[in-house]
C-alpha cells in the first residue's frame, strides 16, 4: 500500500472546500496536475476512490471520500495545534502565507521547486505577485512586510537591487522566419538600423532594462513600430512585419514554434540582465520560509 502523507490530506481538504481540482490549484498557487497527483496518491494510499468527477461539475465525495474527509479534518486540526506550539507561526487557524514578488517569467522557472516545497510542508501557501518589481519597489516591500521573498532584474546603468545575484538572462533578437535579415546572418549592428522595433510600454521597468542593454551594445533601429505590454500582440506584430524584437534568448524554440519567429545570429552578443533575489527579516527568521529559500536556491543552480 502507498504511504499516506499529511500533505495529501491537507490538499484533499482544500479540494473539498474549493469544489474542484482547478479551483484548489488556483487557491494554493500550484498546477492542477500537482493537485491531481496528490489526490491519486491519496486514493492509492486509502485503497479507494474519493471523488466522483464529471466535466464542468463540482468534485463530489464518494462514501469513502466522506469518511476520509471527516478524519482528515481532525488530523489537520491536530497538525495546526502542533505547529502552533513549535513557534513557527501564530496559534490560529490561518495558514502560513509566504508572500513572493516574482516576475511571471522567473516564476515559471521556479514552479517545480515551489511545488516540491509545498508538497512537504503542511498548512502553508505561497502567494505570488507576478509583476516585475523595480529595485526601489522590492526594497520597500521587504521593509514594510508586503514581500517575504522577491526577485528582480538588473542591468548596467540602473539601481542595483537588494539581495544577491542568482544568475543572468541572455537577450536575443527575433524576426519573422522570412525576414530579409535571415539570409544575411550573422548580422552586424549597422545592418539592424533600417528596421523598426517593438517595445514594451515606455513605463515598463523591463523595457527600460532592455532598451539600456541595446544602447550599451550600440544597437539602433529606424523607429519604434508599437509600444505595448500585450506580449501576444508583440509576437503577432513581429510575425507580420519587418520589425526586430528583443526578447529573452531561451524563448527561441517556444516562440519559433508558436509564432513563426526565428532568433537572429549576430556577430556580437547582447548584454545579459542579472537576476537578483532578496529576503525579508521575517523570511530569514522563519524556519519554514528558510526551507523554501533552500529549495529555490537549489533550483537556480
Amino acid at each position: 500500500m502507498t504511504a499516506l502523507s499529511l500533505r495529501q490530506l491537507e490538499v484533499f481538504v482544500e479540494v473539498v472546500e474549493a469544489g474542484s481540482f482547478n479551483a484548489c490549484a488556483m487557491r494554493l498557487g500550484v498546477s492542477q496536475a500537482a493537485i491531481s497527483d496528490q489526490m491519486k496518491a491519496l486514493e492509492e494510499a486509502v485503497g479507494g476512490k474519493l471523488f466522483d468527477r464529471a466535466p464542468g461539475k463540482p468534485a463530489m465525495l464518494t462514501p469513502m471520500g466522506q469518511r476520509v474527509h471527516e478524519r482528515a479534518m481532525k488530523i489537520e486540526a491536530l497538525s495546526r495545534a502542533i505547529l502552533a506550539e513549535s513557534g513557527d507561526r501564530p496559534s490560529s487557524d490561518a495558514p502560513l502565507v509566504i508572500r513572493m514578488a516574482v516576475y511571471s517569467y522567473i516564476a515559471s522557472k521556479l514552479q517545480r521547486a515551489i511545488d516540491a516545497f509545498l508538497s512537504g510542508v503542511p498548512h502553508t501557501q505561497v502567494d505570488r505577485d507576478l509583476r516585475l518589481q523595480t529595485p526601489s519597489q522590492l526594497r520597500q516591500g521587504l521593509a514594510n512586510g508586503s514581500i517575504d521573498i522577491g526577485y528582480t532584474y538588473w542591468g548596467q546603468g540602473f539601481e542595483v537591487p537588494p539581495g544577491d545575484f542568482t544568475g543572468d538572462q541572455l537577450l536575443a533578437l527575433f524576426v519573422r522566419s522570412d525576414h530579409p535579415l535571415v539570409d544575411q546572418q550573422p548580422v552586424e549592428r549597422d545592418m539592424l538600423a533600417p528596421y523598426p522595433t517593438l517595445h514594451l510600454a515606455h513605463d515598463n521597468y523591463l523595457q527600460a532594462l532592455i532598451r539600456g542593454a541595446l544602447d550599451h551594445a550600440g544597437i539602433r533601429f529606424s523607429d519604434v513600430l508599437v509600444e505595448t505590454d500585450d506580449y501576444a500582440f508583440i509576437l503577432s506584430t513581429t510575425a507580420g512585419s519587418d520589425a526586430v524584437t528583443c526578447m529573452f534568448a531561451d524563448e527561441a524554440e517556444k516562440v519559433a514554434k508558436s509564432h513563426g519567429l526565428v532568433r537572429l545570429e549576430t556577430t556580437f552578443e547582447l548584454p545579459r540582465l542579472a537576476v537578483y533575489r532578496a529576503y525579508s527579516e521575517r523570511a530569514m527568521s522563519n524556519r519554514i520560509m528558510r526551507r523554501l529559500i533552500q529549495k529555490l536556491t537549489q533550483s537556480e543552480r
